[in-house]
């Protein structure tokens, strides 16, 4: 999952000079470019994705743990498992939604950028899939008692 998130790295990279060529273009030579925000938006959509990946797989993800600190081992084990369950689940519909949504607009261009529809749509199942792989792979961690990367131990 560490290509996962070097590629939303690169693609944030990609958006930030993306809005750098914008700025240079509008307000440098007074000729905008008329791709460079909706390109932008695919790419953040991508960057998302790409990024919620990593973070399910490395255990980097917002978490409120407040009260958890306060119940014993076993019961944050079975929390953790549950809430990487119920991940699981939505990253299923995730996938089972996103790829025919995706498949479905091949015919639709982007206006201003001209690519097929498909590609910004293939984000949400193909990270959808990258989820709820990350997610089941920590589930059997859990399962096996294995150590889990970083902080994922809350």
């Amino acid at each position: 999952m560490q290509a996962a998130g070097g590629a939303a790295g690169l693609l944030l990279l990609c958006t930030v000079c993306s809005d750098a060529l914008a700025i240079i273009f509008r307000y440098g030579i007074d000729k905008p470019l008329i791709w460079t925000e909706e390109a932008q938006r695919y790419l953040m959509v991508w960057v998302a994705f790409l990024g919620s990946a990593s973070c399910v797989a490395s255990g980097d993800h917002m978490a409120i743990d407040l009260l958890s600190g306060l119940l014993p081992e076993w019961a944050r084990r079975l929390r953790r498992i549950a809430i990487l369950a119920l991940t699981a689940v939505y990253c299923g519909i995730l996938v089972w939604k996103g790829i025919p949504l995706a498949l479905g607009n091949a015919d639709q261009l982007a206006p201003a950028t001209g690519i097929r529809m498909t590609y910004p749509y293939l984000a949400v199942g193909i990270g959808g899939a990258l989820m709820l792989c990350a997610a089941l792979v920590r589930i059997a961690a859990e399962l096996a008692g294995s150590p889990l990367p970083r902080d994922a131990r809350r």
